[in-house]
């Protein structure tokens, strides 16, 4: 089935309710409620977000060590895009991470390699997704249509559900991945953007808990043309 295929997206509007209550839908929905958000965040001209990640190690259920980050989003469509990444501290050195393209013109850098230019945007992001966490490419995997968003091959299970975020409704996406880790977004429904994500990964004794904040989100501004200056 083709997800991206208009006939068959899923509104946000249609869930399923039993005596007043939201039922989990099945794999299928949740696939179709997730390419839905994509389709929202491409239409979108401009996009910026401030953000926070979290991770905590915990080890026989004791905590370890905890990691924080900071990064930062700036798009407009159709060929401006910035992302920057920090390590503000935990268990090793600061890193940081910018990936600039203007006009297909890339530019990433890193604390360790310097300057490059990779072929593309997909490539540069693609390059830093593991280093962090994968958030160099979600959001822009959202808002680029050239960027696939998820491959529903490694995950075990999708479903979405209507939750209230803040008075105003919303949504949540939970994903289950082959690997172990469940990861679980919310949803605002006033813009229709994700402003959190949870993550959970257990291997053995160790786990790791992920909380990611996405902050100061506008969308269909005005975005300067200095936030895309490569410095």
């Amino acid at each position: 089935m083709n997800f991206r295929d208009k006939s068959t997206r899923l509104s946000f509007n249609a869930f399923i309710f039993l005596f007043g209550f939201p039922v989990l839908v099945s794999a299928d929905e949740g696939e179709r409620c997730w390419y839905d958000l994509k389709n929202k965040y491409e239409a979108m001209e401009s996009y910026k977000d401030e953000g926070v990640r979290e991770v905590q190690y915990f080890e026989n259920n004791i905590l370890q060590f905890t990691d924080i980050f900071e990064f930062k989003t700036s798009f407009v469509r159709p060929n401006k895009f910035r992302f920057e990444w920090k390590k503000k501290n935990g268990s090793s050195d600061h890193q940081t991470i910018r990936v600039i393209d203007i006009n297909n013109d890339v530019e990433k850098y890193t604390e360790w390699s310097g300057i490059e230019h990779p072929v593309n945007l997909k490539a540069a992001l693609t390059s830093v997704a593991g280093i962090t966490g994968g958030l160099s490419y979600k959001v822009p995997s959202l808002l680029i249509a050239e960027i696939p968003s998820m491959d529903p091959k490694r995950l075990s299970e999708i479903s979405c559900k209507r939750i209230d975020l803040t008075g105003t409704g919303g949504m949540k996406i939970s994903m289950k991945y082959l690997s172990g880790t469940i990861e679980t977004n919310y949803i605002d429904s006033k813009n229709n953007v994700i402003v959190r994500t949870e993550k959970l990964n257990e291997v053995g004794n160790n786990l790791t808990k992920e909380i990611i904040y996405y902050k100061n989100i506008k969308i269909n501004s005005l975005i300067p043309d200095n936030e895309f200056t490569r410095r």
